[in-house]
């Protein structure tokens, strides 16, 4: 029998080591781009998010501007003295000449407190008004939201009724003339 030499077996465990180092070492890297890839893609969901949310308050300020200007109009206009259709023709007449005025000409303030460096911008792309063939007046909207260097764009149709029993008018809830839908992105 030979006699096994030490030196035959010397440096075979560091490298055993050292190919296990750089195999874990390996993964370690994999996981930790993987983890990056992920955050990253939180992030940009996150901010995504955000001008979604942003635009959309923007077109809902919008509505609940416009309701409010329709029940201004149906508590001023008074119903003693006039006939349904004198009180429609006035109603179709001051929100015809208001709502586009009102819409080009608002800041959205409920939305400063985000202290935003740009806030969203909504505007008419179409506005149908109220005619004596025309019993709904149709307002379609876009609002454009930027947050941290992501833009979003959403539509919303809005519509307008004329109500039912113009004398009766001051018991109508003008909520119930006013509606809103998002349109899908295109």
């Amino acid at each position: 029998m030979k006699p096994i030499s030490k030196s035959s077996n010397q440096g075979s465990v560091l490298i055993s080591v050292l190919v296990i180092f750089a195999v874990l070492s390996t993964l370690g890297m994999a996981l930790l781009g993987l983890s990056t890839l992920n955050y990253k893609m939180k992030l940009v969901t996150q901010r995504q998010k955000n001008a979604f949310y942003l635009a959309e308050s923007a077109l809902e300020e919008a509505y609940a501007l416009i309701s409010k200007e329709v029940e201004t109009t149906i508590y001023t206009i008074p119903a003693d003295g006039l006939n349904p259709q004198q009180w429609k023709q006035q109603y179709l007449t001051r929100l015809n000449e208001s709502l586009v005025s009102q819409l080009q000409n608002h800041t959205y303030a409920n939305l400063d407190d985000l202290r935003l460096p740009l806030p969203p911008v909504v505007t008419i792309l179409s506005f149908v008004p109220f005619s004596s063939h025309n019993e709904t007046c149709q307002i379609l909207l876009e609002s454009n939201a930027k947050f941290n260097n992501v833009f979003y764009k959403q539509k919303a149709r809005i519509e307008i009724d004329i109500p039912n029993n113009p004398p009766q008018a001051h018991a109508i809830n003008p909520n119930s003339l006013t509606r809103m839908s998002y349109l899908p992105q295109e």
